[in-house]
């Protein structure tokens, strides 16, 4: 078990609107942003939210180092560079892959979110990056109405069963192979909710 420190807020801003990060460290959030961002500010949420980015790109670290690692605070794909959306504060995908790549310990950065909704966040902060690619396999018809273009975006349908799923996703990393060949690092957004009765 290992334990992050907080992000800096000018860590934060290689991906993040330092306005937006400013506002979520003293809760200086107006009620629309609020609103779209789904949850109520407090310090908690702020210190969480500071910790899980971090979190992420400690992951991805023991991940170079050792071949695999999971971080189960993760995946806030909904974050967008100046707003938060759909329960996701900072977009800790986004950020890990380009501090990485700022560093120089990657090259090739695969993005494979497989939650049930599209991580538009993701997509959009990192539409200028041809070395992160972003894939997306997520139900169509669902948050959030207006989508993002990830590199390649896999739409399901509702009540796919387990075996036509299975069988989207292998094609989907076939295509991978080919479309991102040998990424140096993925990062793998499992998502919680892509059971039947789920949206």
């Amino acid at each position: 078990r290992l334990t992050p420190e907080p992000a800096l807020p000018t860590d934060l801003a290689i991906t993040q609107d330092p306005g937006y990060i400013a506002a979520i460290a003293d809760g200086t959030l107006d009620r629309e942003s609020l609103r779209v961002l789904g949850l109520s500010w407090s310090q908690v949420l702020a210190n969480r939210s500071f910790l899980a980015v971090n979190g992420t790109l400690l992951a991805a670290r023991k991940a170079l180092e050792f071949g695999l690692a999971c971080h189960a605070a993760g995946g806030t794909h909904h974050a967008h560079f100046a707003h938060g959306a759909g329960f996701c504060v900072f977009n800790d995908l986004a950020y890990t892959a380009v501090r990485l790549r700022r560093e120089g310990a990657v090259r090739r950065v695969l993005i494979l979110d497989c939650d049930v909704h599209q991580g538009d966040g993701t997509a959009r902060i990192l539409q200028t990056y041809d070395e992160i690619f972003t894939c997306s396999v997520h139900c169509g018809k669902n948050y959030p109405a207006r989508k993002a273009a990830s590199d390649l975006d896999v739409e399901i349908e509702r009540g796919n069963g387990d075996a036509a799923y299975l069988a989207t996703l292998s094609d989907t990393l076939d295509r991978l192979t080919v479309l991102c060949p040998k990424p140096d690092l993925v990062l793998y957004d499992a998502g919680v909710d892509v059971h039947s009765d789920d949206r």
